[in-house]
């Protein structure tokens, strides 16, 4: 197929993780840089005579969107937006509405598996994708110094406490055996450096903004790259891993219960470094950003 993909590609992490994985699947992809994006881009992508359109979250003048949709439309060119993250329940939840909005393509792709009736009541039409991790990443990295028994990875969230509470708790607990990453930037640590963070710590605690069937993608981005996991246990979480096999779940809140396993691991090596081996396989054979772009495409194909 034939995909013009207007986004971000000077990082893997941004679109450009995605579009390799078209390629590797052997699509045409013809990138567009949002930050290049004029008036008269969207001549360029009709000469490109895509099979569809594919955007995240589409940051291109706002002057310039209304023009592109009704091209797009006009053409029977299809539109597919392809976001990363939750809205509904958050406060981005008011950027669905507007109809001006990146929600106005004809399919709409995110990892939110728990709102069905409420897309359908704003009337996008939109499909559960699960987040990934771009397969040549889906290796463990040898070289990083241990530097802590327990780490975590994400960015200060105000609209989700219970992140501050979990770290705090977790420094109370480890003090200097714990590391937090990323604090303040979600580009802090990425790439190389993520995956030799995760090969030398021996626990990595995983975390997720609480919505029903919805999980971010610091678990696949962590087994991925051979990490051992404690996640949360969320509904639906199930369904993709098995339990104790590829992850080790515990409940929100249940402090005593994460501590637990977090001493019991930390003292059992190999059983830890066997659920990271299965896990990465796991992730290796299912969940990687072609598994998802593959799935993508049974949508407009």
């Amino acid at each position: 197929m034939r995909i013009v993909y207007i986004g971000s590609f000077t990082r893997i992490y941004d679109e450009e993780g995605i579009a390799r994985s078209f390629e590797e699947l052997g699509h045409k992809v013809f990138r567009y840089e949002e930050s290049g994006y004029n008036h008269r881009t969207y001549l360029e992508i009709l000469r490109d005579k895509p099979d569809f359109v594919l955007f995240a979250k589409l940051k291109i003048p706002m002057a310039l969107r209304v023009p592109f949709f009704e091209t797009m439309k006009s053409k029977g060119i299809l539109t597919v937006c392809w976001i990363p993250d939750l809205y509904i329940g958050l406060g981005r939840e008011a950027f669905i509405r507007p109809k001006v909005s990146i929600f106005q393509a004809d399919h709409v792709f995110s990892p939110d598996g728990g709102h069905d009736k409420e897309w359908k009541e704003y009337g996008v039409n939109h499909h559960l994708l699960r987040q990934g991790i771009y397969a040549p990443e889906c290796i463990t990295v040898e070289g990083g110094e241990k530097q802590y028994d327990v780490a975590f990875v994400g960015t200060v969230n105000g609209e989700f406490q219970y992140r501050q509470e979990l770290v705090r708790k977790l420094f109370i607990k480890y003090g200097t055996r714990f590391g937090w990453f990323g604090k303040y930037s979600d580009v802090h640590i990425r790439g190389s450096e993520l995956s030799k963070l995760i090969s030398s710590t021996p626990v990595m605690i995983g975390d997720s903004v609480y919505s029903p069937r919805y999980w971010s993608n610091r678990i696949y981005e962590t087994i991925g790259r051979g990490g051992f996991i404690i996640h949360p246990n969320i509904p639906g979480l199930e369904e993709e891993f098995t339990y104790y096999k590829h992850f080790i779940p515990y409940d929100y809140g249940d402090w005593d219960g994460l501590f637990e396993k977090i001493s019991y691991y930390l003292t059992h090596e190999n059983e830890r470094k066997h659920i990271a081996k299965m896990g990465q396989e796991y992730v290796k054979g299912n969940h990687t950003l072609a598994h998802r772009c593959k799935t993508l495409l049974t949508f407009v194909s």
